[in-house]
């Protein structure tokens, strides 16, 4: 999953995911990333998915598995990444390369390999701000910053894993420089990997948007006019030899995987 997953009035594919167990017979377990932290401190949530099958289980409901389920653990996996989780997924690759036999392929949907431009436009505004204060800024009335990344008006109250909560850290990591500097010097070892990776891309246009992304769709506009909101083609494009663009949806950066909201 991507950015604040978990918070949202629905998961990530919460409808789409039971359908595709019912029709093709796969199983599928969404890693239980933390909403607001960095890709290398997502790195666990991944293992702790791949490793001990814990995670939102692929039911209309998204019930999460915890250890105290003693859920089964997943074997070979295709590894589906949807906006941060496309970064978290090359993270984990680098991060655990033992666990790279078991991934048969990967499926970027929307992926921010190449972070986004409004990413940097947070980040700036918040990376000398206390830690103790951000969560304040980003989702005050007055601020609302972080409603570029989410798809409703107000978000919940955050109060799980409280502790490990690092806003800054997550919106570092979709920088475009961190993502530029971690591509620099991880694509020749994700590329010797040699997994098929076949990714979707998204465009939308300023009529399209809520009026609260309008200005952020139009920023990304100087850059790609076919952007999906929060991405432009470039950044969404893995930058392994072996990546195959499967398809560009003419989609917002969050149609692409939530209900209609």
């Amino acid at each position: 999953p991507g950015l604040l997953t978990g918070y949202m009035p629905g998961l990530a594919f919460q409808q789409e995911f039971p359908q595709m167990v019912e029709r093709f017979g796969v199983n599928i377990l969404s890693a239980d990333s933390h909403p607001g932290r960095s890709c290398e401190d997502n790195v666990a949530d991944l293992v702790a998915a791949m490793e001990s099958g814990i995670g939102n289980a692929p039911d209309p409901e998204g019930t999460l598995l915890t250890a105290d389920d003693d859920p089964p653990v997943p074997g070979d996996v295709i590894l589906m990444g949807y906006s941060k989780g496309g970064p978290d997924i090359s993270t984990l690759l680098i991060a655990r390369p033992d666990l790279v036999p078991r991934v048969r392929a990967i499926i970027s949907w929307a992926g921010a390999h190449g972070g986004s431009y409004l990413a940097n436009d947070i980040y700036g505004k918040v990376k000398d701000i206390p830690n103790a204060q951000v969560v304040d800024r980003l989702f005050d009335d007055a601020g609302g910053l972080v409603r570029k990344f989410v798809p409703v008006g107000p978000v919940p109250r955050l109060d799980r894993r409280l502790d490990e909560y690092d806003v800054k850290g997550a919106m570092y990591s979709l920088t475009t420089g961190r993502r530029d500097e971690f591509n620099a010097e991880h694509t020749a070892t994700l590329d010797s990997y040699g997994i098929p990776t076949i990714y979707f891309t998204g465009s939308t246009s300023a009529r399209e948007v809520t009026y609260f992304n309008l200005q952020g769709e139009l920023e990304l506009d100087r850059y790609d006019k076919l952007n999906d909101m929060q991405l432009t083609q470039e950044q969404a494009t893995p930058t392994t030899a072996n990546a195959v663009h499967a398809a560009m949806w003419h989609a917002t950066h969050w149609d692409m995987s939530y209900d209609t909201w």
